[in-house]
């Protein structure tokens, strides 16, 4: 069995004091390989990049499966913060299907983030191909075209692509989630997100509010270390009884 994770920062290793190493190498100290090592699995693969959206996470993921139909597989998916999403920004405007991953920009609500920008000789931001225009455009759609009622109905479609798509390759997947949005959720939105779907820190009726040691208490909460192997503790405990 083969362990699938996918996420943002949180799963990906943001804020590890690693400079220098691998993407492979950052791997082997997040809560994934933990989890792989709790669970006795064959193999992992961590999906997860640093400011991803849950759009991002559902692209990613299907690329994957495609790729992979026949491997046995469990889904651990770390939902991500609500307003994130991405845009493809293209190298060339005359190839319909053009998918270069580089050219997939992450963007949160007025805070576009510039993936594929390259760095000059200064360790600067570099324009390419006139990404300032582009992203003062995208700025202006920032400001009018979102909402916070939009956002939740965004979340429950990834939440519902994600699912559909294990379903239908057959996987297990667990849900849970960083920003603990199904929970804070007014009513129907809460009652409807929290049924349908396996909320891993969703137990007995309550959520599960998991404690793990952040890299920096009020400065950065992401988990150090000891909280990629906590983390990995606390998911293995919440499916354990179904690798029973």
């Amino acid at each position: 069995m083969k362990l699938l994770a996918n996420g943002c920062s949180w799963t990906q290793g943001g804020g590890l004091d690693l400079n220098g190493i691998t993407r492979q190498e950052l791997d082997q100290v997040t809560w994934p390989k933990h989890l792989h090592d709790l669970l006795g699995a064959t193999d992992f693969v961590n999906l997860a990049d640093g400011c991803g959206s849950n759009q991002r996470i559902f692209r990613t993921t299907l690329d994957y499966l495609l790729d992979n139909k026949d491997e046995d597989i469990v889904a651990v998916i770390q939902l991500t913060e609500e307003s994130r999403f991405e845009y493809y920004y293209p190298m060339d405007i005359d190839k319909q299907y053009e998918n270069i991953n580089d050219r997939w920009m992450k963007a949160k609500i007025n805070n576009l983030i510039p993936q594929a920008l390259a760095l000059d000789n200064c360790g600067n931001i570099a324009d390419i191909d006139g990404f300032d225009k582009h992203y003062k455009l995208s700025q202006e759609r920032l400001v009018y075209h979102t909402s916070d009622i939009q956002n939740i109905y965004t979340y429950i479609e990834h939440c519902e692509a994600l699912s559909s798509l294990f379903k239908r390759f057959n996987i297990k997947y667990y849900f849970w989630d960083i920003c603990d949005l199904p929970n804070r959720l007014p009513e129907p939105f809460k009652t409807f997100l929290l049924e349908s779907y396996p909320w891993i820190n969703y137990i007995n009726g309550s959520w599960q509010y998991w404690e793990y040691d952040r890299i920096e208490i009020n400065v950065d909460s992401h988990p150090n270390h000891n909280g990629h192997k906590q983390l990995a503790q606390c998911i293995n405990s919440a499916i354990k009884e179904d690798f029973k």
